[in-house]
């Protein structure tokens, strides 16, 4: 099998955008959801990871849309572990629409964070072989994890984190970023894919500047770190 997970999702109303083009904020939705649903099976789902007070934290994504979901259609969502080693997992991603057609792939990577210490830790062993690897990049021969924020400010906007953007790790969940930069976005940018960086945790609370110039958007904190940056490839 090519694959280690597969879940089919609705698109609903809610998840488009005035054009009938699926948010990118809810492609970031279903990959994590997948990727959650595929731990649940081995064991490490959202629960028993807050047992363990451990959490994965992702560190970096790349996605390429060819097609996008629209609204009142199933997509499904496949997903594998391409290994656990150190304090880092990578995880490969591919979307078909009910015919088949591939709509969006991805690739991601994460680290493990120790809730309890608030630094990284090392995987155990017992997690690394619950997580067997599958040998399959779907960027086979791209450069990843290179795209650099040129730190062009040409819209910026403040914003204060509010409760509904936190998750259970009590932090800015990493789709929610995308709810924030599309505040800032051009009207008539068109995106066919992106390479996101999670740089810093972002908190309940907190003022955060989210700003986008020539192709990048970016969100910084108050003491102006830069906490996440994104490259869009448009096109």
């Amino acid at each position: 099998m090519e694959y280690q997970c597969a879940k089919k999702f609705y698109v609903g109303y809610s998840d488009v955008d005035s054009n009938d083009k699926c948010r990118l904020s809810k492609i970031l939705d279903y990959l994590q959801n997948v990727a959650t649903i595929h731990s649940e099976s081995l064991g490490y789902g959202t629960k028993a990871m807050m047992d363990l007070k451990e959490a994965w934290l992702v560190t970096s994504m790349k996605v390429r849309i060819f097609k996008y979901p629209v609204a009142d259609k199933e997509i499904e969502c496949r997903t594998w572990s391409r290994g656990l080693k150190g304090v880092t997992a990578k995880r490969d991603y591919e979307v078909f629409s009910e015919d088949g057609e591939k709509l969006f792939i991805g690739s991601s990577n994460w680290a493990l964070f120790d809730l309890e210490n608030q630094k990284l830790m090392r995987v155990p062993e017992e997690m690394q072989n619950a997580y067997s690897k599958l040998d399959k990049e779907v960027f086979e021969g791209e450069e990843t994890g290179k795209a650099k924020d040129n730190d062009v400010i040409e819209t910026e906007k403040v914003f204060e984190i509010g409760k509904r953007d936190i998750d259970t790790n009590h932090h800015l969940n990493n789709a929610r970023y995308f709810d924030l930069i599309s505040e800032v976005l051009p009207d008539d940018l068109k995106v066919k894919g992106f390479e996101c960086f999670y740089k810093k945790q972002i908190m309940y609370k907190e003022i955060v500047y989210i700003s986008y110039g020539e192709g990048c958007a970016r969100i910084k904190n108050e003491a102006g770190e830069t906490c996440f940056y994104v490259v869009f490839e448009r096109g």
